[in-house]
Parts: structure tokens; sequence; C-alpha cells
């Protein structure tokens, strides 16, 4: 179950009794909880994933039940299109984007670090942090036959 980043609160016993809950995400580092708000749940199976430092956290904590830290993995595109920020929880693989687009340019991959000189291996590399993962982009080139006709040549 996932808890909206426009809920700010969390009231007593509002999810007393789910049985069936094994997982709560929670998208705000604020959110208030009232008392035994996860009692007689399932989630001392998964927990509850939310921010470090956050009110989740601190609750997870004082009720026992197993916490994942959230990490927001942004993409950093120049003037490409954009890619969606996500959230990842530690430890997991991402998924791979959709590859944003340039004019004038192709995408050559996701990269570590603004150089783009390390690569992201997506089958291998994991999140254990907020993450910025760079675009590279090489300049395009006309196919040869189409050069020619661009120039008025044949």
């Amino acid at each position: 179950m996932s808890i909206p980043a426009n809920v700010t609160g969390i009231g007593n016993g509002a999810f007393q009794f789910c049985t069936d809950l094994r997982k709560a995400v929670i998208f705000t580092a604020g959110t208030s909880f009232g008392n035994d708000v996860f009692k007689y749940t399932l989630l001392s199976n998964d927990g509850i994933y939310g921010f470090e430092s956050s009110t989740a956290q601190t609750y997870a904590q004082a009720k026992g039940f197993p916490f994942h830290t959230l990490y927001t993995v942004s993409f950093s595109v120049g003037e490409g299109s954009p890619v969606s920020d996500l959230l990842a929880a530690a430890g997991v693989k991402i998924t791979k984007p959709t590859d944003p687009t340039q004019a004038g340019y192709l995408f050559g991959g996701w990269y570590k670090d603004a150089a783009c000189s390390d690569d992201w291996d997506f089958d291998n590399d994991r999140v254990n942090e907020d993450t910025i993962l760079y675009a590279k982009w090489t300049g395009a080139r006309l196919p040869p036959s189409r050069q020619h006709l661009s120039r008025g040549e044949r």
C-alpha cells in the first residue's frame, strides 16, 4: 500500500485489522502517525518504506516493523527530453527508463558521473543513496548518401 505525498497524517487504527497488509510506502518525510495505525497487519513481513530520518522511520522503529530507506534517482539529460525521477529502496536494482532524445544527438547511455566515464549497469548496480544518472550524448551524423544529397550532390 502506498500513502501519497499529499497525505500529512494517518489516524489512530487507520489500517488496524487489514490482515493482508504486508508493505506500506510513505512518500512524505513528515507524515504524522496515530496510535496502532498498522496493528494486526502483516507489516512485520515486508515493513515500512520511507525516507531516512522521517517520521515513518521513527514509527517503524518504535513499533518494531522493518524499515527500508527510499532514495531518489534523478536523471540529468541536459537539453534532452525529460526523464522522471524514481524512488528506489536501498540495495535494489532499478529498471532502465526509456531512452531520452535530443535533436541532432544520439543517446549513449546512463553514467554515474557528469563526465560520462563510469557507466551505470542496470543489471548489476544497486541504489544505496540519492543518485543522479547522467545522459551521454554523441553528435549524430547523417548517413553518407544523405550527406551528399543535403549538399545538392547526386
